[in-house]
């Protein structure tokens, strides 16, 4: 999206306004099959070029993924797995989630 930072800046903002500025979030790219060819032997490389950009550096997580090509959805999963065990784990300690 050619206007991929005013629109985080816009959500960004948006969180403050309703006060959810603390609450877990996820930035997630979509349709890196658009930017890179992921049969191009230099996509790994290219990958880590992309993601020195700064909005990488972000306190929140970062997740690059091709819906469309199955990739990085593994990585969405562990992430979305990952926050929702430390949500239960918060509001429910005394139960185990497996």
């Amino acid at each position: 999206h050619p206007q991929y930072a005013e629109q985080i800046a816009v959500v960004n903002q948006t969180l403050i306004d309703i006060g959810a500025v603390n609450k877990p979030t996820l930035l997630l790219f979509n349709k890196i099959d658009r930017v890179i060819n992921l049969n191009d032997a230099n996509f790994s490389e290219k990958l880590r070029l992309i993601e020195k950009n700064p909005l990488f550096s972000r306190k929140n997580q970062t997740v690059i993924i091709s819906a469309k090509e199955i990739f990085g959805v593994d990585k969405l999963k562990q992430h979305l797995y990952k926050e929702i065990k430390q949500i239960h784990l918060r509001r429910f300690p005394h139960k185990l989630l497996y």
